[in-house]
C-alpha cells in the first residue's frame, strides 16, 4: 500500500446514491416510436446518500452489465459494451471524468482492494475447488499490480 500513487488522492469527492439500481432510475421516452430511445429523467430514493470518491460506486454500475459472480465481476451480458457506452454517453461530464487518469488509477486500486475483501464461500462449489480458483486469481491480480507499480518485480 506504500506505493499507491499520489494521484489517487486527487479523485473528487461527490454525493453518491449508495443503493443505485434499475429500480431507482426513472427513464423518459425521447421518441414515441422507439421504446429504446430514452434519457434518465430522475434518480430516486436517496435514503443512503454518501460523500465518497467519484466512481467508488463502480460495482453498482458494473452490475448492470454482468452476470452475478461471487467477486461481482462475472461474465458480461451480450451487448454489455453497447449498454456501457450508452450509459456514459448519457452523462458527458461523467464520461470525461471516467476516462481521466485520476479515475483510471483510482479504479485500479479500488478494484484491487475490493478483490481482497473476504467473501462467504458458495455452498454449491467444492471447497477445495473454490480455494484453487481463489488463489489462482489472487496470484494473477497481485502479480499484475506488482508489475505495474513495482517496476516489474514479482
Amino acid at each position: 500500500m506504500y506505493n499507491i500513487p499520489e494521484i489517487v488522492e486527487s479523485i473528487p469527492i461527490v454525493a453518491q446514491h449508495c443503493d443505485l439500481g434499475p429500480h431507482h432510475v426513472i427513464l423518459k421516452a425521447i421518441d414515441a416510436d422507439s421504446p429504446i430511445a430514452s434519457e434518465i429523467a430522475a434518480v430516486i430514493d436517496w435514503e443512503f446518500v454518501a460523500a465518497a470518491p467519484f466512481m467508488s460506486a463502480t460495482r453498482s454500475i458494473e452490475m448492470l452489465y454482468r452476470e452475478f459472480a461471487q467477486n461481482d465481476f462475472g461474465p458480461e451480458f451480450p451487448r454489455a459494451e453497447e449498454l456501457r457506452q450508452a450509459f456514459w454517453d448519457a452523462i458527458p461530464k461523467w464520461k470525461a471524468w471516467h476516462k481521466h487518469e485520476v479515475t483510471v488509477v483510482y479504479l485500479e486500486w479500488y478494484r484491487f482492494a475490493l478483490y481482497l475483501k473476504p467473501a462467504e464461500p458458495d455452498d454449491e462449489i467444492d471447497e477445495q475447488e473454490l480455494w484453487n480458483v481463489f488463489w489462482a486469481e489472487n496470484v494473477r491480480v497481485i502479480e499484475g499490480m506488482l508489475r505495474q507499480y513495482e517496476g516489474g518485480v514479482v
